[in-house]
């Protein structure tokens, strides 16, 4: 998904940028990334230990599959920014700096979106007995 969603955006967003990503962009958004897998893991850590006190881990699995594959895309995605960052401070500019942009922005941005509804879920779980 991620990888459609970055090709997507690259193709879509290419008028958007008149040349390269600047490597201070990418550099700050691997830091709110960093900030985002932060929140992720303490919110991850709330919610289970909600759902193991309530004995109903087994009917989200899958769930937590999904948001653990979530995780680890946002990690990819902060190696991605920094990566794409030292290859443009390197002096390279290709089509190769638009791609990491915009997996960077799909990664950490799906990172964002399951820390945002972690709480909510976590309620709903809660309510749900």
């Amino acid at each position: 998904m991620i990888v459609l969603l970055a090709v997507s955006l690259t193709v879509a967003g290419g008028g958007l940028l008149s040349g390269s990503p600047s490597p201070k962009l990418l550099w700050t958004l691997s830091q709110a990334g960093v900030g985002l897998l932060i929140a992720y893991s303490v919110a991850i850590a709330g919610v289970e230990t909600t759902l193991s006190r309530k004995g109903t881990r087994d009917r989200h699995e899958d769930w937590l599959g999904v948001v653990a594959g979530c995780g680890v895309c946002g990690l990819v995605g902060i190696a991605v920014a920094m990566g794409t960052a030292a290859h443009l401070e390197a002096g390279h500019s290709d089509f190769a700096d638009k791609l990491g942009l915009w997996w960077a922005v799909a990664s950490i941005g799906m990172l964002g979106i399951v820390v945002a509804i972690l709480p909510i879920m976590s309620y709903e779980w809660r309510s749900d007995r």
